[in-house]
Order: structure tokens, then sequence, then C-alpha cells
């Protein structure tokens, strides 16, 4: 069984998760303690298994999921259709996968490239 405790209470955290009685009284926690819980070992490793940090997707990964190249992916974002990065490196920009997925399941591509400085023909 692992568990945590305040490391400003009489049991230190090492002392609960080993069972031994040694105090630490010179560590206190610099903060408030929250909550405290206490999980079966299987649970607590399961647990740390599980990521919680986003899926984050540079521009190469964007244009691979989408399908276009980096020019077109460059457009996409100047006409405000794609949705803005979440963050902004030096090397690239960063969007949050859910994001990028969200705006791909809602997408109507148009397959060739639209016609530019010719009317649409009318039909008589």
């Amino acid at each position: 069984m692992v568990g945590w405790t305040d490391l400003g209470s009489t049991r230190s955290a090492a002392a609960v998760t080993t069972g031994s009685s040694k105090t630490r009284s010179d560590r206190r926690a610099p903060w408030p303690v929250i909550r405290t819980e206490a999980v079966e070992e299987n649970t607590f490793h399961a647990q740390l298994e599980v990521s919680n940090f986003p899926s984050i997707l540079g521009t190469t990964e964007v244009t691979e999921l989408l399908g276009v190249s980096r020019q077109r992916l460059h457009e996409l974002r100047n006409s405000r259709r794609f949705p803005a990065p979440a963050y902004e490196v030096a090397a690239t920009p960063l969007w949050i996968r859910s994001t990028v997925d969200s705006f791909l399941a809602g997408w109507e591509r148009k397959p060739g490239r639209p016609v530019q400085g010719r009317e649409t023909p009318r039909h008589e």
C-alpha cells in the first residue's frame, strides 16, 4: 500500500509508505494540505500511466493529419478558418490535438483549386 501524507505531520511520507515510525519534524510542507488519499499500489501505478497532458501537434503533424501541404496550412491559418495555435514557440506553432480534430470533423473540403479571376459561366 502506498500513501501520501502532510510532510509536517508526525510521520513522514517515507514512514507511511514503508510503515516505519521515524519522524521528520524538520520537513514541513510550504503549502496547506488539501487532500490525502490511500490507494492500492497497482491502482497508483495505473494512474501514473495515464497522461494528464494534452496531445500537442506541431506544423508537420497537423499537415499530415489534414493531408495538406505546409503552404495550404498557412493559407488556412490566414483565412481565419483554422483554429489559432494554443502556443507559439520559436520553432513552430503548437495546437492541441482535440482542437485540430474538431476542425477536421467540420471541415468541408472542396477538391481542386478554386477558379480565380473568372466569373462563373451563365447557362441560358
